[in-house]
């Protein structure tokens, strides 16, 4: 049974009386914390805490990557999985050492903490092994991209093992059971089979896709609208709903395997980081803002409809334990509030309408076993059960399969079998407006023709009739 959602964020200083707020408003949210010695902590931070502790509820603190103290010892400029376990360990030791103590007088038993890594430290790749001293010292030269990729992922692994165990060590007794390490874009592969190449930018083998599974306590997938991406949109194959799904087919079959407690969230970014909602796109560059982009080469505007659609598609699409919003420090809280709001909709509509909490926790997610998922290059034997990972339904507006990366979806549309027999949830969105009367086929024997919403609805179907629209 999935555990329903909650929201949090990823920001350090976006005032605490919103989060007090939200809990007020009986939104299920985990409190988010910036990092406890970074001079940025204030009363009210304590008074979350105390909240926090009296509803208890999870908690997390948004960190940093602390291997990157290793760097400073060794004077090298990117992280080796030959770096001596002890300097990882020290690392840890001197982030965490006294760091949470004093935190314990507000919540003293918290039944999680999730500690958030930025995950974006300088690594060694491993196509470049034959160029480390270590690697040919140990294994030559003449070993396969298979080897090489297997000895990173298990080296790597025991390296951040040895500093998270630091790290927990020097947490207060009773913090010490309930952390989790949780890393910003180690969750899986969102990227596989987009192209030819995709591998050499993973550590994928035979036997797992990713080793994040067995490194980490936990991962933020990115859900994200890259302003730096030249061609991802929302609206096609290549799309931020296309990685959502590879990656969810990774956390059906590899958590299963590896880690069954592993602690997965979708992290969200619109890919706005100087434009706001209340200026003119005009005054900005679309190289920094992804919805200034959109505008320049679509005529298209983003706007909250429009967001909470994506946002309402992520969620469902992956069921992820925690939906987090990602703002950049400078980043204003108002002009953005009413975005922000779209993800609080999306979480807090699954715990108080009973159909959508009981598809959320009993339901079945379906994928589309006619349909091919447009990142298909290169998959190998691992992913030729995984080239129909494609969720989205038939549906009469958008393009005959196969789907390209460049082809438009129209409708992005999800479907979970209710635990009820011949019941069925359907969720569908139309990214740049609304369409009527739209046939989506649910089985081959059974087609509905709903209103498509650019924010989304859901409906119930039962046999062969849409008898409820929920939201």
């Amino acid at each position: 049974m999935n555990p329903l959602p909650m929201f949090s964020m990823w920001n350090r200083d976006w005032p605490v009386s919103y989060q007090i707020e939200l809990l007020d408003r009986g939104v299920p949210i985990m409190p988010w914390f910036p990092w406890p010695d970074w001079g940025n902590w204030s009363d009210e931070h304590d008074a979350l805490l105390e909240r926090a502790a009296a509803e208890n509820l999870p908690i997390s603190f948004i960190g940093t990557q602390w291997e990157m103290e290793v760097l400073k010892t060794t004077g090298a400029e990117r992280l080796s999985p030959f770096d001596p376990p002890e300097l990882w360990r020290q690392a840890a030791k001197s982030a965490f050492a006294d760091t949470f103590e004093r935190l314990t007088q507000f919540y003293l038993d918290p039944p999680t903490v999730i500690i958030l890594s930025n995950n974006e430290a300088k690594k060694e790749r491993w196509k470049t092994a034959n160029f480390l001293p270590d690697f040919v010292r140990y294994y030559g030269d003449d070993r396969s991209d298979e080897f090489k990729r297997r000895v990173y992922a298990d080296r790597w692994a025991v390296l951040y093992r040895e500093m998270f165990d630091a790290a927990k060590d020097a947490l207060p007794g009773p913090w010490r059971g309930a952390a989790k390490f949780v890393g910003y874009n180690a969750a899986g592969y969102g990227f596989v089979g987009r192209w030819d190449a995709w591998r050499e930018y993973t550590l994928t083998t035979h036997e797992i896709v990713s080793p994040d599974f067995y490194i980490w306590d936990g991962g933020c997938a990115p859900y994200y609208l890259n302003n730096w991406e030249t061609v991802l949109t929302d609206n096609t194959g290549y799309s931020p709903q296309s990685q959502v799904m590879r990656v969810r087919c990774q956390w059906e079959e590899d958590l299963a395997l590896e880690n069954p407690e592993f602690h997965n969230e979708l992290i969200v970014w619109d890919g706005n980081k100087t434009w706001t909602p209340d200026k003119p796109m005009s005054d900005h560059e679309g190289a920094e803002n992804w919805a200034v982009k959109l505008f320049e080469r679509t005529g298209e505007e983003w706007h909250s409809d429009r967001y909470l659609g994506y946002v309402r598609f992520g969620l469902w699409a992956s069921r992820a334990k925690v939906l987090r919003e990602f703002r950049g420090s400078r980043v204003p809280h108002e002009p953005w509030k009413p975005y922000t709001e779209m993800l609080v909709q999306a979480v807090s509509e699954v715990s108080k309408n009973q159909i959508l909490a009981t598809a959320w926790k009993s339901g079945e997610l379906l994928f589309n076993p006619r349909e091919s998922h447009p990142y298909r290059c290169s998959l190998g034997e691992w992913y030729e059960r995984h080239e129909y990972d494609w969720i989205v339904p038939p549906c009469e507006l958008n393009p005959v399969q196969p789907v390209l990366l460049t082809d438009e979806i129209r409708v992005w549309a999800l479907i979970v079998a209710m635990p009820t027999p011949d019941d069925y949830l359907l969720f569908a969105y139309a990214p740049t407006g609304d369409f009527t009367e739209v046939a989506i086929q649910l089985r081959p024997d059974f087609v509905v023709k709903v209103d498509v919403l650019q924010c989304g609805s859901f409906y119930l179907c039962k046999k062969r009739d849409v008898i409820q629209k929920i939201v």
